[in-house]
């Protein structure tokens, strides 16, 4: 991926509103996608083989590749697995999560006009509201997860900060979310002797990295050039946009996926664009909480500990000394490193599996 250095005036205001440095916001885009690059074209290319594809065009890249499986699960049941994967957070964070999922905090029954998606919105004073459509798979649960993971940070900072400080910047803000759905997919994978669940399993866990670390931060890297092109007196129309979009997709995809008009206009689908920033912040979210959710897993209570710490913290702290306090210097190169070449892994996982 080119670098870009020469238009420091918008993105530093910018990255500045976020509390870190320009320098932090181009190692996640250039390290990122330069490196996971090799990664995503080899699953591309299993994609194409199990899929029976002559040629992958971006709108197969999510298609399902073992649709029979799809494992279901009742609300109850679910509820029951968060509350276990959990608890190794603790029993104040435990008991967060069982006062979510026992005293209607979450809005799950779908509904004529109901939003797509899943949210999580914390009411000062009140507790945190969840809006998803339950449909009784597993992978909801899995989004579930995600969302009470903004709600355990909501109610902690709430409870130990004041009200202007309870919020991390929008560079944070994903960590807490992310690391509860690696904290459940570790749990899941530990307790189950299922072939296909595991290698279900795997591939949820890429769709989430898909998601976090390939389409938002695309679209960061479409911010990105986008801003030098307007620092240069460009103008912003459709066509460059569109031109833009191709060329970022065809040098990430390497050929392995086929970018055709379609895939250059997929700009046009988020509303991200309107809120400084924000694209991009999903990657430096999933790398803390993939750091983090790691070292639960090697070390234990001692990590779960200190990742409490950071969430009572809210917003009293700059996003980088929240995570160093979490034990993960985004200054260095080095965890994001470890979270491309852990998706490097999951890929190599699944390959083996078919």
């Amino acid at each position: 991926m080119a670098k870009l250095r020469g238009y420091a005036s918008a993105i530093h205001m910018l990255v500045d509103q976020q509390e870190v440095n320009t320098e932090i916001y181009h190692n996640i885009h250039d390290v990122i996608l330069t490196e996971l690059a090799p990664h995503m074209r080899k699953y591309a290319q299993l994609r194409k083989r199990v899929l029976g594809l002559e040629k992958m065009l971006y709108c197969d890249i999510e298609a399902p590749l073992d649709p029979s499986f799809n494992p279901e699960t009742s609300y109850e049941e679910a509820c029951e697995l968060l509350l276990a994967s959990l608890k190794v957070l603790g029993p104040e964070y435990a008991q967060i999560m069982e006062d979510g999922l026992s005293n209607r905090w979450v809005d799950r029954a779908d509904n004529l006009g109901k939003r797509t998606g899943a949210f999580c919105n914390s009411v000062y004073g009140v507790h945190p509201y969840i809006s998803m459509s339950w449909g009784n798979r597993m992978r909801n649960a899995l989004t579930l997860a995600h969302e009470l993971g903004h709600a355990g940070q909501g109610v902690l900072a709430q409870r130990y900060q004041r009200l202007a400080n309870t919020r991390p910047t929008l560079f944070f803000i994903e960590a807490p979310s992310t690391i509860n759905e690696l904290l459940v997919a570790d749990h899941i994978l530990a307790n189950s002797k299922s072939k296909e669940m595991r290698r279900w399993l795997i591939m949820q866990l890429l769709m989430t990295y898909h998601h976090n670390f390939v389409r938002h931060l695309i679209e960061g890297e479409l911010q990105r050039r986008t801003y030098a092109l307007a620092e240069q007196g460009q103008p912003i129309t459709a066509t460059v946009l569109n031109k833009v979009q191709g060329e970022i997709l065809e040098e990430f995809w390497g050929g392995e996926v086929v970018i055709d008009e379609g895939a250059k206009m997929v700009w046009m689908r988020q509303a991200h664009y309107y809120r400084g920033l924000y694209p991009y912040t999903y990657a430096a979210g999933l790398t803390v909480g993939t750091a983090v959710a790691r070292a639960i897993q090697h070390e234990g209570s001692p990590v779960a500990t200190r990742w409490i710490e950071v969430l009572k913290a809210g917003g009293t702290l700059k996003p980088l000394e929240l995570a160093k306090l979490a034990g993960v210097d985004m200054t260095s190169k080095k965890p994001i490193q470890d979270a491309v070449a852990y998706v490097g892994w999951l890929v190599d996982e699944v390959v083996k599996s078919f």
